[in-house]
C-alpha cells in the first residue's frame, strides 16, 4: 500500500514538471523580441499615392487630405512589419493604431488600409479603391490627413495608409527611395526563417562588409518573403582576441586573425542560425615613405619601410628589381625595410601573408615609384 502511494506521489511529481516545462517551452516560443528588417522605404511612391487618394476625392466632392509627414513615418514602420507579418495586428500583437502612440505623436490614428504584393502606386490605389473598405477609408469625409508608407523587403512590397483627424508633423520631410534596415518587435513564433548557408567570409580591416540576410517567410502571405539582418557576436580569434565586431548589419574587422562568425535571428536566441569561418585581412601600409619616392640626384637612396600588422600570422617579404625575372626571398618579419635610388624606380615589394600552418592567405604588392 505504501509503495503504491509512493508511486502515485512519483508520477504526480513527475507530471507537475513535465507541465512546467511544456509552460516554459510555449512562453520561450511565444517571446517578444526585435529582429531588425532591411529593405527600402518608397517616400516617392507615398507621394504618388497621396496625389492620387486627392484625385479620388476630389472625384467625389470630398475635401483634400494633407500629407502627414508624422503619420508617414508611422505608416513606413508598418509597411516594413507587414513585409514580416501581413495584419493589422502587429507583429507584437498588439493594435495597428498603437503606432502613432509609439512615435509618440500627438495624431491619433482613425483608419489603415494595408495592402502586399502591388508592384507601383496605381497599381495599389486600383486594388483599394476596387475594395468596399478599403474605398470607404480613402474617401471618409471626417479625415483630414494621411500618411502613406511603401517598404520593399526581398520579393515584397508592402503598402499602408494611415488616417487622422488631427496633425501633428514633428517629422522632418523625407524624399526618394532610402535603403534602410528596421526595427521591429515580434512574437517569435511568428518567425519563420528559411536554411541561412554561409561561405567562409574574407575582411579585410577599414572595409566593412554586410552580413549575409536571412529570408523570412511571411506567416499570413506565403507568397511573400522578406530579408532579416541578423545579430552577431564579436569575432575571436587566437587567444580570444577581438578581430571583428558586427554593427548594423555590417562587419568590421579590427585585427588581423581568422575566428567563428555565429549567426542568430535576434539577440539573446539560444542555438545561432549559422556559422561561418571570418578571416581579416591588414592591409600592407608604408611607415616611413609614400609610394612616389623623390630624389634629387643621381645615385641618392632612400629607406622606405613597410608593415603588416598581424596575430598568429606569418610574413614573408620579396623584392624584384627592374630587369629581374623573379622575385628575391628578404625578410620573414612584421616589418621590412629597403633602400632604393633612382635606378630602383618601378621596384616591386610583395609580401606574402600565411596563418600559423604555414598556408599562404593573401598577397600584397606595392610598386615603388621614384621620381627626381
Amino acid at each position: 500500500m505504501e509503495k503504491q502511494i509512493y508511486r502515485k506521489k512519483a508520477l504526480f511529481g513527475l507530471l507537475i514538471v513535465f507541465l512546467v516545462a511544456l509552460v516554459f517551452s510555449f512562453a520561450a516560443a511565444d517571446q517578444t523580441v526585435d529582429v531588425t528588417i532591411h529593405g527600402k522605404a518608397r517616400y516617392d511612391w507615398a507621394e504618388e499615392v497621396f496625389k492620387i487618394v486627392n484625385k479620388e476625392r476630389e472625384k467625389e466632392g470630398r475635401s483634400k487630405l494633407t500629407f502627414s509627414r508624422d503619420l508617414t513615418e508611422c505608416a513606413m514602420q508598418r509597411a516594413a512589419e507587414c513585409c514580416l507579418y501581413y495584419s493589422h495586428t502587429r507583429p507584437d500583437q498588439t493594435s495597428c493604431f498603437t503606432i502613432s502612440e509609439e512615435y509618440g505623436y500627438a495624431a491619433f490614428c482613425c483608419g489603415e488600409n494595408i495592402a502586399i504584393g502591388y508592384t507601383s502606386p496605381a497599381a495599389v490605389m486600383k486594388g483599394w479603391m476596387n475594395s468596399p473598405g478599403h474605398k470607404a477609408n480613402i474617401l471618409a469625409s471626417g479625415t483630414e490627413h494621411i500618411g502613406v508608407g511603401c517598404f520593399i523587403s526581398d520579393n515584397c512590397y508592402a503598402w499602408v495608409q494611415l488616417f487622422s483627424y488631427e496633425e501633428d508633423n514633428k517629422t522632418a520631410a523625407k524624399n526618394g527611395v532610402v535603403e534602410c534596415n528596421v526595427r521591429i518587435r515580434t512574437k517569435v513564433s511568428l518567425l519563420n526563417p528559411q536554411k541561412l548557408t554561409v561561405r567562409n567570409m574574407t575582411v579585410v580591416k577599414g572595409e566593412p562588409v554586410m552580413l549575409p540576410m536571412v529570408t523570412v517567410l511571411n506567416t499570413e502571405w506565403k507568397y511573400s518573403r522578406c530579408k532579416l539582418v541578423p545579430y552577431a557576436k564579436s569575432v575571436r580569434g587566437y587567444g580570444r582576441k577581438k578581430i571583428a565586431v558586427s554593427e548594423n548589419g555590417m562587419l568590421s574587422g579590427i585585427e588581423a586573425g581568422t575566428g567563428k562568425l555565429k549567426l542568430y535571428l535576434y539577440q539573446g536566441q539560444d542555438t545561432p542560425i549559422a556559422v561561418a569561418q571570418v578571416t581579416v585581412n591588414v592591409p600592407l601600409k608604408i611607415l616611413s615613405q609614400p609610394k612616389n619616392i623623390r630624389v634629387s640626384k643621381a645615385g641618392k637612396r632612400a629607406s622606405v619601410s613597410f608593415e603588416v600588422q598581424g596575430n598568429g600570422l606569418k610574413y614573408r617579404w620579396f623584392t624584384k628589381k627592374p630587369g629581374d625575372k623573379k622575385f628575391v626571398m628578404r625578410s620573414d618579419k612584421e616589418k621590412y625595410s629597403v633602400m632604393v635610388n633612382d635606378q630602383n624606380n618601378g621596384m616591386e615589394v610583395y609580401c606574402e601573408v600565411q596563418d600559423k600552418q604555414g598556408k599562404k592567405v593573401r598577397t600584397e604588392t606595392i610598386t615603388i615609384r621614384i621620381g627626381k
